[in-house]
C-alpha cells in the first residue's frame, strides 16, 4: 500500500527544520538529477534549484523523451544492463507539461531495469486529471495570456518582440506536443514519488497537483506545498529549497540530514 505524507511548508521553514551535513560524492561518479523543463522553459527554469547541487550532476532534458537520448545520459553504468556503478543514484524531475515527460522517463528507465532513486514533479497535474484539449493551434495571444497567468505578469523580456516570437515559438511547439500525447496508462512508478506545488498555483488545483498523484506509485508518496508559491514556485529561494530538500532526502545515504534546534 502506497504511504502518502503531508507536509506544509512555512514561510519561516519551521515544519521542515533540516540542517545538512554533506557528505560528497566522490566527483567521478556523482549522483545524477534528469530535469524536464515547463513548455518552452529550458536549463533557466532550475538555475535556481540547481545552484545548490553543485556536488550532483545535473542535466536538462528537452521532450519528446527518446530512449537512447535518456540512456545517453546515464554515463557510469558497468556491463551489467541496468545496473548503475556502486552508489550512484538517479533522480528525475519534471515541471508542469514535464511531469508528463519525467513519468514517460522513469517507465522508460524502470522498464530497462535501471533504478531510480526517487521522481519529483512540480507545479503538474497528475495525468489522469489531464483534460483533452480542443484547441486546434496556439495564437501569440492565447500564449501571452498563459504565460501571464502561470507567472501573474509578463516577463520584461518579452518586450524585445525577437525574445518573444522565441519564447513562444518554444512554448507552442511543446503545449501541441501535450496535446497530442495519448492518455498515460495508469501503470504506477516502482519509485517514491514526491509531489510539490505552490499553494497561489493559478494553473493546478490542490487535488490534481498533490494528492491524485499518489495512485502513480507502488512507493513512498509525499506531497508538499509551498506557501505563497505561483505556478514557478521552483524559482524562488524557499520553493527551490522545498525540491532541492526532497531530492537530498532520496539521495541518502550520501547526504544525511540532522534535525536542527
Amino acid at each position: 500500500m502506497t504511504a502518502i505524507r503531508l507536509l506544509l511548508l512555512t514561510a519561516s521553514n519551521s515544519v521542515v527544520r533540516l540542517r545538512e551535513v554533506p557528505m560528497r560524492p566522490s566527483s567521478s561518479n556523482p549522483d545524477l538529477v534528469m530535469a524536464f523543463p515547463p513548455a518552452g522553459g529550458s536549463e533557466a527554469a532550475f538555475a535556481q534549484v540547481f545552484k545548490s547541487l553543485d556536488d550532483l550532476e545535473t542535466s536538462v532534458v528537452r521532450y519528446p523523451v527518446e530512449r537512447h537520448q535518456l540512456l545517453s545520459r546515464i554515463a557510469g553504468l558497468d556491463d551489467r544492463a541496468g545496473s548503475p556503478k556502486a552508489g550512484r543514484a538517479i533522480a528525475v524531475i519534471g515541471a508542469s507539461l514535464g511531469a508528463v515527460a519525467a513519468v514517460e522517463a522513469v517507465k522508460l528507465l524502470e522498464g530497462c531495469g535501471i533504478t531510480v532513486s526517487c521522481a519529483l514533479v512540480l507545479s503538474a497535474v497528475a495525468p489522469h486529471c489531464r483534460q483533452a484539449s480542443l484547441r486546434q493551434e496556439w495564437s501569440d495571444a492565447d500564449l501571452l495570456d498563459l504565460v501571464e497567468r502561470a507567472s501573474g505578469d509578463v516577463p520584461q523580456s518579452f518586450s524585445s518582440p525577437e525574445v518573444r516570437s522565441y519564447a513562444f515559438d518554444r512554448l507552442r511547439r511543446d503545449l501541441e506536443w501535450g496535446q497530442s500525447r495519448p492518455a498515460l496508462p495508469r501503470n504506477p512508478l516502482r519509485c517514491p514519488l514526491i509531489a510539490i506545488r505552490g499553494q497561489h498555483d493559478a494553473l493546478v488545483s490542490a487535488p490534481e497537483g498533490t494528492t491524485e498523484w499518489a495512485q502513480w506509485t507502488h512507493s513512498q508518496f509525499t506531497t508538499c506545498t509551498v506557501p505563497g508559491g505561483s505556478h514557478f514556485f521552483f524559482g524562488e529561494p524557499i520553493g527551490a529549497l522545498s525540491v532541492t530538500q526532497a531530492l537530498r532526502s532520496c539521495l541518502k545515504p550520501k547526504h544525511v540530514f540532522e534535525e536542527s534546534e
